[in-house]
């Protein structure tokens, strides 16, 4: 369950800059191999979060540039003394050399040294990005991006201590298609992505062992979602997804997982 809300400020500028905050909370019921130990166990996360984000053009520089900068703070229980606090930054540079074409580009850093069980102090991800109109009602879409993460976790009695620096790639596309215009102003559209990750991770199954250490991760992601707005101010959203998780090297504590999911979500916008 999610509950999430925001107000805009129109700054009245040439530019149309707007300054906006946001928050929400939610409940989430899990199944996943929370420790990467190949068993599924289930649990619950809840959170929130709080952002304010200010977004504005710089015609001056270039017509069609703007920027959107963003501080906030978020908070999830994961469960089993796992709380994740997190505090950052994200900024988004765009440009349209055309109508039909946005390009962008992504610098974001978070600070979770405040947070409990999750042995993690920094995390900095940078991307590009490109979204294209491809005809009347189909939008394609295609990120690159980065992410590195840096933290330790403490020597036990019987156990040495680690100080570790991992990092990722991603590259995800989508695919976006209006289907339907309702002749009262309402839409029906449909979108598929699948995503590609490879990098190293934190090995929670060692913390607290002898020897506690990072291992490598390879996952793929397939996504549909199907969203029909049913009012001005309201829409429902019905999804699926897939994922399967590779860790390990080739013929080294190699283990796959495959996990699926539904999801459904009702959004209405006041004004």
């Amino acid at each position: 369950a999610y509950l999430d809300g925001l107000v805009e400020f129109d700054l009245q500028t040439a530019s149309r800059d707007v300054l906006t905050l946001s928050g929400g909370a939610s409940y989430v019921r899990g199944y996943a191999d929370l420790d990467f130990d190949s068993n599924y166990e289930s649990f619950d996360v809840g959170g929130g979060y709080g952002a304010i984000t200010l977004s504005k053009g710089l015609p001056d520089l270039i017509d069609t540039l703007r920027v959107d900068l963003s501080a906030y703070g978020e908070i999830s229980d994961l469960g089993a003394d796992r709380i994740v606090q997190e505090l950052g930054v994200r900024t988004r540079s765009s440009i349209r050399p055309s109508v039909e074409t946005q390009l962008y580009v992504d610098l974001n850093y978070a600070r979770l040294g405040s947070s409990d069980g999750i042995f993690a102090d920094n995390e900095y991800s940078y991307g590009i990005g490109v979204q294209q109109r491809l005809s009347p009602g189909w939008t394609a879409a295609l990120y690159l991006g980065r992410s590195h993460r840096d933290g330790s976790v403490p020597a036990m009695p019987m156990g040495a201590g680690l100080s570790y620096d991992v990092a990722s790639t991603e590259v995800e596309g989508s695919l976006t298609h209006l289907v339907h215009v309702f002749d009262d102003g309402r839409s029906w559209f449909q979108r598929i992505s699948g995503g590609y990750v490879d990098g190293d991770i934190l090995d929670y199954s060692t913390v607290g062992g002898l020897a506690p250490s990072t291992i490598s991760r390879e996952q793929w992601m397939l996504d549909g979602d199907l969203t029909v707005q049913m009012s001005t101010n309201s829409q429902v959203q019905l999804g699926a997804g897939y994922r399967h998780t590779t860790l390990g090297e080739n013929g080294v504590n190699r283990t796959k997982t495959d996990a699926f999911n539904i999801r459904a979500l009702y959004t209405y916008r006041f004004q």
